[in-house]
């Protein structure tokens, strides 16, 4: 595993309360187990939650989640929605069908 550079895990600290707020839990994925997860959470001094995928079934999932939004919503729709969900707006359910294009 990789350490995050200490600015940004300064800003992700920092950001953190933001995110309690809105009530949003940040949780950090790996694979690795053991004495190397025990490292990295020692090393970044790590305060969220760390969970091991020791199967790596989780990853997959987020990435076919990653890949709808960004196939459906475009990288700059998804940058607005998120900026305005971190306000506090809320998401509104559509009755369209949402895989549709054009």
């Amino acid at each position: 595993m990789t350490p995050l550079p200490r600015a940004h895990q300064r800003s992700c600290v920092t950001g953190k309360e933001d995110f309690g707020k809105r009530n949003v839990r940040i949780v950090v994925v790996t694979f690795e187990h053991g004495f190397l997860a025990r490292s990295y959470v020692e090393e970044t001094s790590l305060s969220w939650p760390l969970l091991v995928d020791a199967t790596r079934e989780t990853v997959p999932g987020l990435r076919d989640a990653l890949r709808f939004l960004l196939g459906h919503l475009g990288s700059e729709n998804l940058w607005a929605y998120l900026k305005e969900i971190l306000k506090g707006q809320r998401l509104k359910k559509s009755e369209g069908d949402l895989s549709q294009r054009g």
